[in-house]
């Protein structure tokens, strides 16, 4: 299996980080690690080359999530540039995108014009090297989608899909892919696994968003990469198919979308 979303650089993982990979590598086919921030892409960007099967995205978050960082923004910019064309094993730019909902005390809440200043100014990078893009949209599908289809955007997925299957509908109508996180198993989640059952395999990903929405039977807890098989569980119950399927499937559009050099391995599955 492939986590395709997760963050191994957070200080939830600080006392841990090594074995929390480790395991989770033994246990999976690759891990993409998330920027979200600028010093979070450079923590990405070097846990991602020093592990095999470890990739990488690069990118700024819509909300400020390092706001003590003593960089302009056009800087910030400038080194994700700078990042992202660092290495094979930087697979996209993200997370970007929009959230409209208020930025935990931690964070800073960018005003919804300058949020997509920054999605517009991050797009344009996606556009000049040819790389897939991770977005984060929260409260905002409706402007995210309208940016992705006015810049002509090619190749998207919306991470940590929480949208009713009328929306999800229009993100396959612009070709892009949806990915589905802990959530799913969350028995109050009626939403969302009203949206699974709706949304074809071939253009679905799977995910943790750890360290946050660790699946049950961990709910509540620290979440881990390797935990990603509980959603893939869930997805199969939900779309009434055996979870090997479900894994063969979401991982293949992992490795295309993402470009992997890993290779997926079809007695896994077996």
């Amino acid at each position: 299996m492939i986590d395709t979303h997760c963050h191994l650089d957070f200080r939830q993982y600080q006392n841990d980080r090594e074995a929390v990979t480790n395991k989770s590598l033994q246990e999976l086919t690759a891990i993409i690690n998330i920027g979200s921030g600028l010093q979070a892409s450079r923590d990405a960007v070097d846990l991602a080359e020093r592990y095999d099967r470890c990739y990488s995205t690069v990118g700024l978050h819509p909300h400020d999530t390092e706001p003590g960082l003593e960089l302009s923004q056009e800087g910030q910019l400038a080194e994700i540039r700078s990042l992202a064309r660092s290495g094979n094993k930087v697979v996209a730019i993200g997370e970007i995108g929009l959230d409209y909902s208020s930025a935990p005390p931690e964070e800073r809440d960018r005003g919804r014009e300058e949020q997509k200043t920054l999605f517009i100014d991050q797009i344009r990078v996606v556009q000049k090297l040819d790389l897939p893009v991770v977005i984060h949209s929260r409260d905002s599908i409706e402007d995210c989608l309208y940016i992705l289809k006015e810049y002509q955007v090619k190749q998207a997925v919306l991470h940590c899909f929480t949208y009713n299957k009328t929306w999800a509908q229009k993100v396959l109508d612009l070709g892009f892919y949806v990915s589905f996180t802990g959530i799913v198993t969350f028995k109050n989640a009626k939403v969302v696994h009203e949206t699974v059952r709706y949304v074809p395999l071939e253009k679905m990903m799977l995910e943790t968003d750890a360290p946050f929405l660790a699946p049950e039977p961990y709910r509540g807890q620290r979440c881990e990469p390797w935990m990603v098989k509980y959603v893939a569980e869930k997805v199969a119950e939900l779309k009434g198919v055996d979870v090997r399927e479900v894994e063969r499937i979401t991982d293949d559009n992992a490795v295309k979308f993402f470009n992997l050099k890993t290779q997926t391995c079809p007695q896994c599955y077996a």
